[in-house]
């Protein structure tokens, strides 16, 4: 029974602290939950996405790039006069700002003075830039209402609010995590629920096991100290070492009231005589207090274990008797009343050395049991620092893996950097050179890091390659594969094959792509293959192979 407590009460103390930290790990889960929702919602209900910003800052620069082309080519008007005043561009006011306004006009257009009306016409008509700027700002203001903000400012304050609320939400998500482990907060609360039914459970094991004591022991003689009894808290103050302390004691003194029984026993045979009558008294109390229980026992136990035990009662019932009948036979004709004296003391100090056995037995099965309950500790201790052990090597290799990789990205990205800056600057020079002659004027050039021209430069209007026309990207293409074989040959001749190319091209820059390749044709082997003899018949140097000759040949 002390044993059953013992380990009812560990293990309901266990319990306990798991109750304890379910509830605390679920209170800050459910916070966390609270607040990943929150973070989601704000992250959902921004309509400011990456994409969203892209498009905008994508029309802000088309909107840009189309005042800059229009700037470019318009006439501009320079009007002045109070820094209060107004004047009308086509019929629609406009303040002079400081006193002056520009106007930049690109086809037929009216500037009201006060009184007077000015009617301006460029000597050429451009007024289709002037619809792409119009067209350009209506995509900016579609896409500014359909975000919900004032301009590309108010929108990139959005999406950075929204990055950073995502940003919170992926820690929050990490932190909610490491409460609920792979589960969620429901688990938790679940784990908590059976925890919480394993404490009162057992309890009422506890519970049953001090009754058990208080039948068995009713005068309270045995105690275990560190462990409750009847009239103290639940909480098993007793250390492992002194479990294992107890046990030793209670082994040893099982040991001597064992000694001293097996003295006793021996003492003669009128002694073994009363000791048998006490096994006999003992055995038959026994079998009268099964008998008496059975029926409560039926409820607890199967009947084949009560039978069982029913019949080992009765086999040692007779064995004592049978012991009775020999003993009385050997002691003839001993004096009774001294027997009886010796008998008397003899039963007495058996009493006590049984009672004092059956405190060292329960002793034992307290500590035994208590044993029980910490086995596999210094096993589980041992597994996981082994576990450790095995992750911290893992983490050291993968660790010098991770340097290691990094160190050789770092050294091919600064080898390729370097790479990139002793081909660009000469890459640069040369088609600039090729440019200039293409264009008639200065020429700037921006190269990507696959040096690949990106940007162009002309008359200060800097455009992306990928809104060159067909026929600007097709000459820049050659251009730069013909820098290419010049840096390449380094002096000696390389030859370039051109399949059919200015087809989109008008006659003027075909004119000066032809000086280029005459150029270039002197100090290199350049074939030109094409169907029009018209777009290179300005190469004075050029030697004409008709195919069919080439078929024959």
């Amino acid at each position: 029974a002390w044993a059953a407590r013992v380990e009812a009460l560990s293990r309901r103390q266990d319990a306990g602290s798991r109750v304890a930290d379910l509830a605390d790990r679920i209170a800050r889960a459910t916070g966390i939950a609270d607040e990943v929702r929150d973070l989601k919602k704000s992250v959902d209900d921004s309509p400011v996405t990456d994409k969203v910003l892209a498009s905008l800052r994508s029309a802000d620069a088309a909107l840009r790039q189309a005042v800059t082309v229009r700037d470019a080519v318009a006439t501009t008007v320079e009007v002045a006069g109070p820094a209060d005043g107004t004047v009308t561009v086509d019929r629609e006011p406009r303040e002079l700002v400081g006193g002056s306004a520009t106007v930049h006009v690109t086809g037929h257009q009216e500037i009201g003075l006060g009184d007077w009306t000015v009617t301006v016409t460029p000597s050429r008509d451009v007024s289709e830039v002037s619809e792409e700027v119009t067209r350009a700002r209506a995509d900016l203001d579609r896409l500014l209402v359909a975000a919900g903000v004032e301009d590309l400012t108010a929108a990139e304050a959005a999406a950075a609010a929204r990055q950073d609320a995502a940003e919170e939400h992926r820690e929050a998500v990490l932190r909610l995590t490491q409460v609920t482990g792979t589960g969620t907060v429901d688990d938790l609360r679940n784990r908590h629920e059976r925890a919480a039914a394993e404490v009162e459970e057992l309890g009422t094991r506890a519970d049953e096991a001090l009754q058990r004591i208080h039948d068995e022991d009713p005068e309270g003689a045995v105690v275990l100290p560190g462990v409750p009894g009847a009239d103290t808290g639940d909480e098993i103050t007793a250390t492992s070492a002194e479990l294992t302390d107890e046990a030793d004691a209670a082994l040893r003194e099982a040991e001597r009231i064992q000694e001293d029984i097996t003295r006793v026993t021996r003492a003669g045979a009128a002694v073994r005589l009363e000791g048998r009558k006490t096994e006999l008294e003992r055995a038959t109390a026994g079998r009268d207090r099964l008998a008496a229980t059975l029926a409560a026992d039926r409820e607890q136990r199967d009947d084949a274990s009560l039978d069982s035990e029913l019949a080992e009662a009765a086999t040692a019932l007779a064995e004592a008797r049978e012991a009775l009948a020999e003993a009385e036979s050997r002691t003839g004709v001993i004096d009774i009343g001294t027997l009886s004296s010796l008998a008397e003391g003899a039963t007495s100090r058996m009493r006590r050395l049984r009672e004092r056995a059956e405190e060292t037995g329960h002793a034992v099965s307290r500590v035994t049991g208590a044993l029980g309950e910490h086995a596999g500790v210094a096993e589980e201790v041992e597994d996981t620092r082994t576990a450790v052990e095995r992750a911290e090597r893992e983490h050291r290799r993968v660790s010098a893996q991770a340097e290691a990789a990094a160190l050789l990205y770092s050294e091919v990205q600064e080898a390729l950097a370097r790479a990139r800056e002793r081909y660009e600057a000469p890459l640069r020079a040369t088609v600039e050179r090729l440019a200039r002659t293409l264009y008639g004027s200065e020429v700037d050039f921006e190269f990507g890091d696959d040096l690949g021209p990106s940007r162009r430069t002309l008359d200060n209007v800097t455009l992306d390659t990928t809104q060159l026309s067909g026929g600007a990207r097709e000459q820049l293409s050659v251009l730069t594969r013909l820098a290419v074989a010049d840096l390449v040959g380094g002096g000696d001749a390389v030859p370039v094959i051109i399949d059919d190319a200015l087809g989109f091209s008008d006659r003027g820059r075909i004119d000066r792509m032809n000086v280029v390749l005459d150029t270039l044709g002197r100090d290199h082997q350049i074939i030109v293959l094409t169907c029009d003899l018209d777009r290179f018949d300005g190469i004075s140097g050029a030697t004409l192979v008709p195919m069919r000759q080439v078929l024959a040949g």
